[in-house]
């Protein structure tokens, strides 16, 4: 069972991994930070199906990385998620066009 006091140490972030995504929160920001390190072959569809559970604004900023390129129809569905969330700070990987604002 964790203790009030042991939020206190809390590591520096926090990081969830599943077939094609892992998630890290970033602590310095209250946890609002979110990367998003992505295989869109294993991991896409699950991250939109993750994210259709979380209440809008419930991050700052996101940051997503990929390790293969990402098509157009997916990067559509990253931003279409994102747009729904109300986050207004996304990067996402490819062109220097693909950062939202």
């Amino acid at each position: 069972m964790a203790r009030l006091r042991d939020a206190e140490r809390a590591a520096a972030s926090v990081v969830f991994q599943t077939a094609g995504v892992r998630l890290r929160l970033k602590r310095e920001d209250q946890f609002r930070s979110l990367v998003i390190e992505l295989v869109p072959s294993l991991g896409l569809l699950w991250m939109d199906t993750l994210f259709g559970s979380i209440p809008a604004r419930t991050f700052t900023e996101v940051v997503v990385t990929s390790v293969e390129p990402l098509t157009e129809g997916q990067l559509g569905m990253l931003q279409r998620t994102f747009k729904r969330l109300r986050i207004r700070n996304v990067s996402l990987p490819g062109p220097a066009h693909s950062r939202m604002k």
